[in-house]
């Protein structure tokens, strides 16, 4: 419930409660309601957190009327669309693509202002921005990240703010898999897909019958990572730009691809590579879950972070599993468990999957364009105050302690009953989407630095440099020959 109540901070915080800020020194007062269609995993049951956060900030002159508006995540596209042609659209809400954004600029549906008006209103926010997030680990990225939000000269959007570390997905095998084969994790490439045939012709799972296959549609794109590019094939990311030698190019025509694709086009012949792969891995409901994956017909998936994976009473935490974990384990045994592993190093050195800087426009915060101006600068300044109240951010991320949470050890929170109402959720961070930037107790979970190190390294990006740009310009460029 309360970690939902997060969710109404979509658009509130964004990017900055883990650092300590300054108030700006002068808040317009104001009052209304602000409604907000967040990520979510469901509808708030017993809400016990919002009514405090109202209270909190009634303290600093805002006298508002909240409303967490449930959307459905697995169609949300579609019910906002909905939603917005009935003019009953909320406030706040998000989008997932540079496309999306685009459209909802173009057709008038959201708000856009000038960069100054943003930094009037949410001082400390843009500050942490300019200084490239808490750790300043995507200082080089500074000017992508204010050009990402803009259209025409004008913000229309907050984009989503993270640190910096690679890859938010991870390559996950099937523990047991492995174990039946006497296999080891791959590090290279030629390794990988010497696993990948023996996964499929050497019964992995050992019932006497041909049903399982190496990998399916998630694992093309660490395969192009091996051959240093990327590809946006089944949805992630299609639109990369790579600094090659100091020349622009598209992730459709890097030097490799072709070896690539050779590559994936063998593992499809040799019946390797699912069948079905065009279909994809999710057959609906959450996005990170596999369902080839879970349901024992591939061995290795690339659709989600480790911590979708996290065992129960991980360092005895009390934490409940990762959310695939218990899907996976519904069908696969209550014992079953993965195992994590490194993209594969291909033949040049390389290794990368879902390669992009953790600012981007996917998950960003846009603005109604019903709204008038003095409530879109008292939704910045509020957002201003959650990004300087550690104490209300914190309340809004895990609720109420004694309630929803409890301190275990020096660094770590345990879950209550009271708490299943809000599901946890590491996205749900009002777009800092890291959740060891979020912590009750000081210093995050246990061995939060640990598992940010074995990302990193598990997470090595190939030697081009990917990024994000406002190709405005180059569109119109191709437009024209």
């Amino acid at each position: 419930m309360a970690k939902r109540t997060l969710a109404l901070l979509l658009a509130l915080l964004l990017t900055g409660s883990m650092v300590g800020f300054s108030l700006a020194e002068e808040e317009i007062k104001w009052s209304g309601s602000i409604s907000v269609a967040p990520y979510m995993m469901g509808p708030i049951v017993d809400d016990q957190v919002t009514p405090l956060i109202e209270e909190a900030l009634l303290d600093y002159g805002y006298d508002v009327e909240l409303e967490n508006v449930y959307i459905e995540n697995n169609d949300y596209a579609n019910l906002l669309n909905l939603r917005i042609a009935s003019d009953d659209a909320p406030d706040i809400f998000k989008v997932d693509t540079d496309v999306m954004l685009d459209r909802y600029y173009e057709q008038g549906v959201i708000a856009a202002w000038d960069e100054e008006f943003f930094r009037e209103n949410a001082p400390d926010v843009a500050a942490f921005i300019d200084a490239g997030n808490p750790l300043g680990t995507n200082a080089n990225i500074v000017d992508a990240t204010w050009a990402m939000c803009k259209r025409d000269g004008e913000m229309c959007a907050i984009p989503l703010i993270s640190q910096n570390t690679g890859s938010q997905i991870n390559v996950i095998y099937n523990t047991q898999w492995l174990e039946n084969l006497g296999a080891e994790v791959p590090e290279t490439l030629d390794e990988f897909i010497d696993l990948m045939y023996r996964f499929t012709f050497e019964d992995p799972d050992g019932n006497g019958v041909d049903d399982t296959y190496g990998m399916s549609a998630s694992m093309i794109g660490p395969i192009f990572g091996a051959y240093g590019s990327w590809t946006g094939y089944m949805g992630f990311d299609t639109g990369f730009w790579y600094d090659v030698d100091g020349e622009l190019v598209s992730c459709d025509v890097m030097p490799h691809n072709k070896e690539a694709l050779a590559l994936v086009k063998q593992l499809y012949d040799d019946g390797v590579l699912d069948p079905e792969f065009i279909t994809g891995e999710n057959q609906g409901g959450y996005w990170a879950i596999s369902h080839s994956f879970v349901n024992g017909r591939i061995g290795v998936t690339h659709t989600a972070r480790m911590t979708h994976y996290t065992p129960a009473n991980l360092y005895d935490t009390g934490n409940n599993p990762g959310t695939v974990l218990v899907e996976f384990q519904a069908v696969q045994g209550p014992d079953a468990s993965v195992t994590i592993g490194p993209w594969p190093e291909g033949p040049y050195g390389d290794r990368g999957g879902f390669l992009r800087y953790t600012n981007s426009i996917n998950g960003a915060t846009v603005y109604n364009i019903n709204m008038d101006e003095e409530k879109l600068a008292a939704l910045f300044q509020i957002m201003n105050i959650f990004a300087t109240d550690f104490e209300l951010a914190e309340l809004a991320y895990h609720g109420i302690e004694g309630v929803h949470w409890e301190a275990v050890g020096d660094h770590g929170l345990k879950s209550l009953p009271d708490s299943s109402n809000y599901a946890y959720d590491s996205n749900c961070n009002w777009g800092v989407r890291n959740d060891q930037f979020w912590r009750t107790v000081e210093g995050g979970i246990p061995n939060s630095e640990e598992l940010t190190e074995n990302c990193k390294e598990t997470a090595r990006s190939g030697r081009y440099i990917t990024f994000v740009f406002d190709d405005s310009e180059v569109k119109n460029e191709v437009a024209a020959i």
